[in-house]
């Protein structure tokens, strides 16, 4: 598809969304590109921001408001509902700071998605790219969340089929959408655009550069994430590897149970909480020095990575780390297949051997590495988009 002359908008959060990556992309291949960027509820940094490119040059830039729980705990998480208020007031500046209509708007999951329809509406943009990027399984029982969830069910098939074209994260979404919303696929014009990051990320540090016993981890810290496997294990691998050691960024509901089960274990020592990090080459330098990046998901019901194409694993591998992942997770078997990593069942056990199977030795650890290399291109950003937009081309015209 030709975006010369074209005025994108995109909207999305930043970072735990990649909203940025599709930003860079665009910014010197269209005529006028806006970009919404709303800070995540459970970011510790407040970011929020509505900027304007014209012929790929920033004219300007407006800070947006933003709400943040600090600290999230049961009892205070319906205070969640503030941030999406917020994010509907920060919408509508940007809309008035902006002032003007746009050819092509693409809308980073539901919530951003839902404000693009209303503004296709009222003639703000002529077509509209809905970027689907999960399915939120309904949780058991009753509380807030399960609120949110009867919300999304309500709004995703509207979305779905009032959208000009749908870009899935991976085709496990559009399974879901045809199992549990009943919407054959023929229903919208679709594609897969997965998970990527932008080529300059790519890295490969020599052996001797990387912190020889350390393990990376990133990520919103939820219970699906499965970090409390890699807590369970620490206490055998330490005798193995006595210097052995987790850096973990990212925060998230989940947070405080993950640091009392390293403070009842006696581990604080073995772990290096960084919590949430706006910092992008921060995040990069840390993790590019790890050994290899975790990824365990539980693979239980409520994993919502099991309709979806986790970021995580593609992240670690741009930034040259054989991943260490759980078997529910659609890239795992690219992984094992071309040795860039291992793929476990969430078993302690399973997590102990790839471990030591990975960083046991330097001569097998090159070959993982090596393994890395050869799917790095199914982490680029550059060659996703533009496969994306060769497909959603004729729809948007």
């Amino acid at each position: 598809m030709q975006l010369e002359g074209k005025n994108v908008l995109i909207a999305g959060q930043l970072k735990t969304s990649l909203t940025e990556n599709l930003e860079d992309f665009l910014v010197s291949r269209t005529r006028t590109l806006g970009v919404i960027g709303i800070t995540s509820p459970f970011a510790t940094v407040k970011e929020s921001r509505c900027t304007l490119y014209i012929n790929g040059n920033k004219v300007k830039e407006w800070p947006l408001p933003t709400f943040t729980l600090k600290k999230v705990t049961w009892w205070n998480y319906p205070l969640i509902t503030i941030s999406y208020i917020v994010f509907v007031y920060s919408f509508i500046r940007a809309f008035f700071y902006l002032n003007r209509r746009f050819d092509i708007f693409i809308g980073i999951s539901t919530f951003s998605a839902i404000v693009g329809l209303l503004y296709k509406k009222v003639g703000g943009v002529k077509k509209m790219i809905y970027y689907c990027l999960d399915y939120y399984v309904t949780p058991k029982g009753f509380g807030f969340k399960k609120l949110l969830n009867l919300l999304f069910i309500v709004l995703e098939p509207r979305i779905l089929k009032n959208a000009d074209f749908v870009w899935n994260l991976s085709s496990r979404i559009k399974d879901a959408h045809v199992k549990f919303f009943g919407l054959n696929p023929g229903v919208y014009p679709q594609t897969i655009v997965p998970v990527s990051y932008r080529g300059s990320f790519s890295r490969n540090l020599p052996f001797k550069e990387r912190e020889r016993w350390t393990l990376g981890f990133v990520g919103s810290l939820s219970e699906n994430q499965g970090l409390q496997l890699v807590v369970s294990a620490m206490p055998k691998l330490i005798k193995i590897y006595p210097l052995i050691h987790v850096k973990v960024i990212g925060h998230g509901l989940y947070a405080q149970e993950i640091k009392t089960m390293v403070r009842e274990k006696g581990l604080e020592d073995k772990f290096t909480f960084y919590g949430f990090m706006s910092d992008e080459k921060e995040v990069n330098n840390i993790l590019s020095k790890c050994m290899l990046g975790l990824a365990p998901y539980t693979g239980a019901f409520m994993d919502n990575s099991l309709f979806t194409e986790p970021g995580k694993p593609k992240l670690y591998l741009i930034l040259g780390l054989p991943v260490v992942v759980t078997e529910s997770i659609s890239i795992s078997d690219l992984i094992e297949n071309n040795k860039a990593g291992k793929k476990i069942k969430y078993l302690e056990k399973d997590l102990i051997m790839a471990i030591k199977e990975i960083i046991g030795d330097e001569k097998t650890y090159q070959e993982y590495t090596e393994g890395v290399e050869l799917i790095k291109s199914h982490c680029r950003s550059e060659d996703v988009y533009a496969i994306a937009f060769s497909q959603s081309a004729r729809w948007l015209e």
